[in-house]
C-alpha cells in the first residue's frame, strides 16, 4: 500500500522517521504526536499509526486523538483533510453535531462518511446537508439514507429530491445502501506527558507512556474494542471507487479521448475528477454546463497560477467560476489574476474596481482602450491614469 504522506499533512521530517525503521520507543513517541509541528499533522499521523502492526503503537495513536477536545479536533480538520482521516473521526471518535457538519463540508469526504453523517443527522445537520449541492451530487444516494432518518424534515427531503431530479442524479429506485448504526468511540483515560516523551526520544530512553501502561497492567491494547472495525478500512489509497487515470501529460488524441470519457461521466464523477484530475481534465471540466462541476475546478486547490489567470480572463466561462476566483484571496493577490479579472466583463464591477489601484501604467492604458469592459471600468481606468501619470 502506497501511503500518501503529504495528503495526510505529514511533514518531511516525520516521513524520514517513519521510513527510517524507527525503534519501538521512537515509534511510540510518534504515536503520541509529540514530534509533530501541528495538530493537522498529529491527526493524520495518528490515524495512520492506528493501523500499525505494533499493537502498542496502534493503541497509543488511537488514544492520542481520542483524548482531544472537540474544538481542537475541529481546528485540525480543513477542507482538504484526507478522506480516510475524516472517516476515522466519524467512525471512532465521539459524536458531535458541529463536527459532523464541518466534516460534511470537506471536499475529500468519501461516500461512506457522507452516509454515516446522513444516518445520524439531527434536524439542523439535515438543513446543512441540503445546502451542500456539491456533496449531494457526489453522493446522491444520501437521499435514501435521509429518508430513513426520523430527524429529517419532509421539506428537506423534498428539496433534495427536486434538486437531484433537476440534475438527473436521483438514486435508482430500490437501491440498497448499507451504513452502520453504532458510532461509539473509545474513552481517553490515559494522560500523555508530551515533554517527557520528547525527552525520552532525544535521550534514547523508552517511552514513559508505554512503561506506565505496561506497569499498570492496563487492558488497553486490544484492537477489537473500537467498534465498527469490520467496515472501516485503513487503505489510504482508497479513492471511493474512483479509478480514472488522469495523471501526466496528454497527447492531442488522448485529450479528445478524455473529452469523450468526461461527457459520459455522471455529475458526481465529474466533480471527483475536478478534485483529482490533471490540468487537461480541469480545462474541460471548467467549461462544463453544470455550474457545480465548473466551480469544483476552482475549489479543487490544484490549479496552477497560470491556470487561474487564464480562467480569470476567460469570458466564455460561467459567471460562477469568475466569482469564485474573485472571492479567493490566495488567487487575487497575484497581479496577473487581478489584470485578468479587471479585463473580464463577467467580473462584477465592484470587484474589478477594487483592483484598479494596483494596475500598472501599460495595463491602465490597455484598459482605457478596451471596448469589451464596462464603461464604468474604462472611465475609472482613464481617471486613474490621469491622476497617477498626467499630473501637471
Amino acid at each position: 500500500m502506497s501511503i500518501p504522506y503529504y495528503a495526510l499533512d505529514i511533514s518531511d521530517s516525520i516521513i524520514d522517521r517513519l521510513e527510517g525503521n524507527p525503534a519501538p520507543h521512537e515509534r511510540m513517541a510518534l504515536a503520541t504526536g509529540s514530534l509533530c509541528s501541528s495538530d493537522q499533522e498529529r491527526l493524520g499521523l495518528c490515524v495512520l499509526l492506528a493501523s500499525d502492526e505494533d499493537k502498542f503503537v496502534a493503541k497509543t495513536a488511537k488514544r492520542t486523538i481520542s483524548s482531544w477536545e472537540i474544538h481542537r479536533l475541529s481546528d485540525a480538520i480543513h477542507r482538504q483533510t484526507h478522506a480516510k482521516v475524516l472517516e476515522y473521526v466519524l467512525e471512532f471518535l465521539e459524536y458531535n453535531e458541529s463536527l459532523d457538519q464541518l466534516i460534511f463540508s470537506c471536499v475529500q469526504l468519501n461516500e461512506r462518511s457522507a452516509m454515516l453523517i446522513a444516518e445520524r443527522a439531527s434536524i439542523h445537520t439535515c438543513e446543512e446537508i441540503v445546502k451542500n449541492r456539491q456533496q449531494l451530487l457526489l453522493t446522491p444516494s444520501i437521499l435514501t439514507v435521509l429518508q430513513k432518518n426520523e430527524n429529517c424534515p419532509e421539506e428537506v427531503l423534498s428539496r433534495i429530491e427536486a434538486f437531484l431530479k433537476m440534475q438527473h442524479a436521483l438514486p435508482k429506485e430500490g437501491e440498497q445502501v448499507s451504513v452502520r448504526t453504532d458510532h461509539t468511540g473509545p474513552a481517553a483515560d490515559l494522560d500523555i506527558d508530551i515533554e517527557k516523551e520528547v525527552e525520552a526520544v532525544l535521550s534514547g530512553q523508552k517511552s514513559p507512556f508505554l512503561m506506565l501502561a505496561l506497569s499498570s497492567s492496563l487492558d488497553m491494547f486490544q484492537l477489537d474494542d473500537q467498534g465498527g472495525g469490520s467496515d472501516f478500512s485503513f487503505d489510504f489509497s482508497d479513492v471511493d471507487g474512483f479509478d480514472f487515470d488522469v495523471d501526466g501529460e496528454m497527447t492531442e488524441q488522448g485529450f479528445e479521448s478524455l473529452e469523450k470519457k468526461i461527457r459520459d461521466m455522471s455529475i458526481g464523477h465529474k466533480i471527483k475528477l475536478a478534485y483529482k484530475g490533471n490540468k487537461e481534465a480541469r480545462s474541460i471540466l471548467v467549461r462544463d454546463a453544470n455550474k457545480t462541476v465548473a466551480v469544483a475546478v476552482v475549489k479543487s486547490g490544484r490549479m496552477t497560477d497560470t491556470e487561474v489567470a487564464s480562467y480569470a480572463g476567460n469570458r466564455n466561462l460561467c459567471d460562477d467560476v469568475i466569482r469564485e476566483i474573485a472571492r479567493n484571496k490566495e488567487f487575487t493577490r497575484k497581479y496577473p489574476v487581478q489584470v485578468a479579472l479587471v479585463t473580464n466583463p463577467k467580473t462584477p464591477v465592484n470587484v474589478a474596481m477594487g483592483f484598479m489601484a494596483t494596475m500598472h501604467k501599460k495595463d491602465l492604458q490597455a484598459l482605457m482602450r478596451n471596448r469589451n469592459v464596462s464603461s464604468v471600468i474604462s472611465t475609472a481606468a482613464r481617471k486613474r491614469y490621469k491622476d497617477k501619470y498626467q499630473k501637471s
